[in-house]
């Protein structure tokens, strides 16, 4: 959704508060700095045009980290889901790969039921033509979300890493989940959920303890201990190279990519639509988490049998 600017005049008082909230972060006096980032906020909420609205997020954000360095997650979390319902209105999917979509995932550990209530509550909002200005009528528009906004426990536990080459599944209980990770890491999720709930287990790389410098190495390895394997191709990261090698390694694969209209083609290079034509795989669009989880049920339950 395209969104409006301030006026020159108030965009100069908007970038003298900012430079305050700046400094006074970067001295630490994390009060003072989110009353500053506050009245930054406020600014852009108030002054939005009648028929447009202005990104918020990163203020929302930055309130957020002031909490967070105040040792107050469950009120920062608070700010990170309204910063994330900001980034979805303005970047869409993209907001998937932005920070507070990241902290909410990888910090809070938020189910992927919750993103998705977010995400169809935004969806239908923007099918209908509203023009959301303030972030908090999603939240109060969903009785989930008013909930987990009141009731949210961060426990503060990191799952352990996975170490690879050491699993308790079996070979043919194992399917590799690849794809972009930093743009398409919520859908990604949805899909290792979906294996999961199918009682087989997802190899997610993220999930492994990798050197940077070796991932590719270790992925490859990875996808050589399973069975089956869904790779999600909207957003190229890499996946080709992995995809080169199962017929190498006898995977017979499930490939989605994520379209607003059903049937249409993928936007990916020639050199992954010509690697599918050659071996036959034909990639299948969705463009809703109905479709996507139909799909990897499909494909899961052909393969286990």
């Amino acid at each position: 959704m395209e969104t409006s600017k301030l006026s020159p005049k108030l965009n100069l008082e908007y970038e003298s508060i900012i430079e305050n909230c700046n400094k006074l972060f970067y001295r630490r006096e994390y009060k003072a700095a989110r009353k500053a980032f506050m009245e930054a906020y406020r600014l852009l909420l108030e002054n939005q045009p009648t028929n447009s609205r202005i990104h918020k997020g990163a203020e929302l954000f930055n309130i957020a980290s002031t909490y967070v360095r105040e040792r107050k997650p469950k009120t920062a979390f608070k700010y990170f889901v309204r910063a994330y319902i900001e980034d979805l209105f303005t970047y869409g999917e993209k907001a998937e790969s932005a920070p507070a979509a990241q902290v909410l995932l990888n910090i809070y550990k938020i189910k992927i039921e919750v993103f998705r209530e977010i995400q169809s509550i935004v969806r239908a909002a923007e099918k209908e033509q509203q023009i959301i200005k303030n972030p908090q009528e999603i939240i109060d528009a969903s009785p989930i979300l008013m909930n987990l906004m009141k009731n949210k426990v961060v426990s503060g536990t990191i799952p352990k890493k996975r170490k690879v080459g050491q699993f308790k599944s079996k070979w043919e209980e194992r399917v590799f989940v690849g794809g972009n990770y930093k743009d398409m890491l919520v859908i990604l999720k949805q899909i290792k959920e979906i294996v999961e709930r199918c009682g087989l287990d997802p190899i997610f790389a993220e999930d492994f303890e990798i050197p940077k410098k070796e991932i590719h190495h270790h992925s490859l390895m990875l996808l050589h201990e399973c069975k089956g394997a869904i790779f999600e191709i909207s957003s190229e990261a890499g996946q080709l190279l992995e995809i080169e090698r199962l017929r190498d390694y006898g995977i017979e694969p499930l490939i989605i990519y994520q379209s607003s209209e059903s049937g249409s083609e993928p936007k990916v290079t020639a050199m992954v639509t010509t690697l599918c034509a050659r071996y036959n795989w034909k990639p299948q669009s969705y463009s809703n988490y109905a479709q996507l989880k139909k799909q990897c049920e499909t494909y899961l339950n052909i393969l286990t049998t």
